[in-house]
């Protein structure tokens, strides 16, 4: 046995199976563990929009609202403007106080009465999750400060002694009631993680294809030249980006439920960014050899913290918004979401995706220019020979 050990680890390639898995640990460590520290610092980065449909008393409510919410608020006209900032994700949840909402929390003996709160569920599910419990800690909130008071007012008015204006007002302090809707409802965990598992199954998928498919090129030695041998790859990497989307997207419809765009939109997309992330890992490999694969594990990692599917990139520090902004997940991300969930914005990200998907041809191209004409693997070229 300490034999075969031994003669195992003389071979290179042992060693390097080892130094990848110490490496994915090391890149992933340092990656999530500085990505995400600051995330709980940065929930005041959230967005709520603050529609006040009451004209008689709600201005104090939204004033309340603006001051006591931990979040950065946004005020709009109507709640159709206030979805449209939903929809472009440029805020998280509105809050619409409806017409009358003062005058009918002063009915004797009403019914309760409603605060609407809209949630874009087209996002991660860490956000549903936050929004929801400040629906709950809101509604609590407005019924202890406003509606006992409101009560206790009126009572005081009506010429009853403050004190037990208070008792009776305290005992009617549950009259204002939440409300949730959610636009772009996803029922289904295994819905709402789709994006993730397309992009991390779509990148990883690329590396690996990229890493076999530099190596096959080296194999074909002398017998083509190096344009030649790129011109295939890339046609090879087009058919391979159109027949893996075809079979992710057909699993993804087969087993989904609450998708909302057509099949060939969403194999259009995942197509787009999966030939992205071909070209994108293709680059570094075709730059550096394959000590390319070093950087597109970090890329890996990086992207999953950054690209929104996991956590709202809102909530990341400057440095990683920044980063993510330049790679192609975070537009993939949204794109699918879009796509499958509803919501504004998959042009943009088709554009950018685009954008990137040159730039990192650019690169390959340029990587194939200054590689020399004549690159073999050793003893593959001999052994095929």
């Amino acid at each position: 046995m300490y034999k075969i050990i031994k003669a195992f680890l003389k071979q290179k390639t042992s060693i390097t199976g080892i130094a990848v898995a110490i490496l994915f640990q090391l890149v992933f460590s340092v990656v999530w563990m500085t990505g995400y520290r600051e995330v709980n610092d940065h929930f005041d980065q959230l967005n709520v929009v603050i529609v006040n449909e009451d004209q008689e008393a709600g201005a104090t409510l939204a004033e309340t609202l603006v001051r006591t919410l931990p979040f950065q608020t946004k005020a709009a006209d109507t709640t159709t403007d206030a979805e449209a900032m939903l929809n472009e994700r440029e805020a998280q949840m509105v809050v619409a106080i409806p017409a009358g909402f003062q005058e009918r929390l002063r009915l004797p003996g009403g019914e309760p009465v409603s605060l609407k709160f809209i949630i874009n569920e087209s996002n991660p599910t860490m956000v549903k999750s936050i929004m929801q419990n400040i629906a709950l800690e809101i509604t609590s909130t407005i019924n202890q400060q406003v509606t006992t008071a409101g009560v206790e007012a009126v009572l005081v008015q009506a010429g009853m002694p403050e004190g037990q204006a208070q008792a009776v007002s305290a005992g009617v302090s549950a009259r204002v009631a939440k409300e949730i809707q959610s636009l772009h409802p996803v029922e289904r965990m295994s819905d709402s993680m789709v994006p993730l598992m397309m992009v991390l199954a779509s990148f990883v998928g690329s590396m690996l294809f990229s890493m076999n498919l530099f190596q096959s090129m080296q194999a074909l030695g002398a017998g083509f030249s190096k344009w030649a041998k790129y011109s295939a790859l890339l046609l090879i990497s087009i058919c391979t980006a159109l027949t893996v989307s075809l079979v992710g997207t057909s699993m993804v419809m087969l087993l989904g439920e609450t998708f909302n765009s057509s099949f060939w939109t969403v194999w259009a997309f995942q197509s787009l960014f999966l030939f992205t992330f071909i070209l994108f890992t293709m680059a570094f490999v075709l730059l550096f050899g394959m000590g390319g694969m070093l950087f597109n594990i970090i890329g890996l990692s990086v992207q999953l913290v950054t690209s929104g599917a996991l956590v709202p990139a809102v909530l990341l520090s400057d440095t990683y918004r920044g980063i993510g902004q330049l790679l192609p997940a975070t537009y993939a991300v949204e794109g699918v979401m879009n796509l499958l969930f509803g919501g504004e914005g998959t042009g943009s990200a088709i554009r950018m995706l685009c954008v990137i998907m040159v730039i990192s041809a650019a690169v390959g191209v340029l990587s194939v220019a200054i590689r020399r004409e004549k690159e073999e693997l050793p003893g593959i070229s001999r052994a095929v020979v």
